[in-house]
């Protein structure tokens, strides 16, 4: 009997690091299922160390976040 794997979900920052994530663990025997990115808009504040108000608001900014699912090949037998 075959021992199963869950699949493996992988996120990165940047699109070339998903490419080489994914590179190597195709190499490693895994298989892309699926793949993807995220892009969400967070708050950007600046910091002053000097004023009453730490933080203050500098405006939206859109966070873009890649991710992949990969699973174990299934080797026949």
């Amino acid at each position: 009997m075959q021992k199963r794997y869950r699949p493996v979900n992988i996120s990165r920052m940047h699109e070339y690091e998903i490419d080489n994530a994914i590179k190597d663990l195709e190499r490693r025997g895994y298989e892309l299922v699926s793949r993807g990115r995220r892009d969400r808009l967070s708050m950007e504040t600046s910091y002053h160390d000097t004023s009453r108000q730490k933080f203050k608001y500098k405006g939206m900014g859109l966070m873009t976040k890649y991710w992949a699912v990969l699973k174990l090949k299934e080797e026949p037998e």
